[in-house]
This record gives structure tokens, sequence and C-alpha cells, in this order.
């Protein structure tokens, strides 16, 4: 993941836990824009969500949307 690219947020738990361990109904959840890192924390992402506020989550709770999904 990098600033700049479109994010879901994984609604699985189980897969949030265990990245290797995908399940094939698993969705994503579109949240928004990466827009920087959180210099204390670097596995922390802030991003623009949709609804125009700022979140900073964690690497482990959201995944790339790539275009051809």
């Amino acid at each position: 993941m990098k600033v700049g690219d479109y994010v879901g947020k994984i609604t699985n738990p189980w897969t949030q836990h265990n990245r290797w361990m995908k399940f094939p109904d698993d969705e994503l959840e579109p949240l928004g824009i990466i827009v920087g890192v959180n210099p204390l924390t670097p596995r922390v992402w802030c991003v623009l969500c949709n609804n125009g506020t700022l979140v900073d989550i964690c690497s482990s709770q959201v995944e790339v949307i790539h275009e051809s999904r």
C-alpha cells in the first residue's frame, strides 16, 4: 500500500488477523484514499474516507481495491 491507493476495509475479523487466509465470499467495504502515514506508528495509515472524514487505520484492516474489482 502507498499514498494515493483506494482502499477498502476488510469486514471479516478472521481475515484481518490472518491475511494469508481469504474466504471466497469475503468482501471489502469501500473506505477511501490513503493520504498519509502516521509518523509514530508506520503501520497506521491516514485515510480520507468517502464521507469526507479522516481516520487512522491499521494496515491489517484494509486492502487496496483494484480497478478490476
